[in-house]
């Protein structure tokens, strides 16, 4: 079964339609957090295989969060998708 985290503010407009978003949802087992430090945490526990969050989150930027999930060997085997604006200034912190 794959894992997918989904951390706020992604977590409220896709979690409430899991079924439009992941029509084979019961192959997914989803979690859902509000803030980068509690998806660090979860992720930790968890292992999960794919991370949706927004690059502006209330604690650490999806950016910085990504970084420190990168940095550590057991962390790093994730695939993460940064949601952002259509803005060159965020475009490029997601890029780097």
């Amino acid at each position: 079964m794959k894992k997918v985290l989904i951390i706020n503010p992604v977590r409220d407009s896709l979690a409430k339609d899991r079924e439009k978003y992941f029509p084979d949802r019961d192959k997914l087992r989803i979690f859902t957090a509000t803030t980068a430090e509690e998806g660090l945490r979860i992720h930790r526990e968890e292992r999960v295989n794919l991370i949706l969050t927004e690059l502006d989150l209330p604690d650490l930027g999806g950016d910085v969060l990504c970084s420190r999930i990168r940095q550590e060997q057991s962390l790093r085997n994730v695939s993460i998708i940064i949601f952002c604006r259509d803005m060159p200034e965020e475009i490029a912190r997601v890029k780097s």
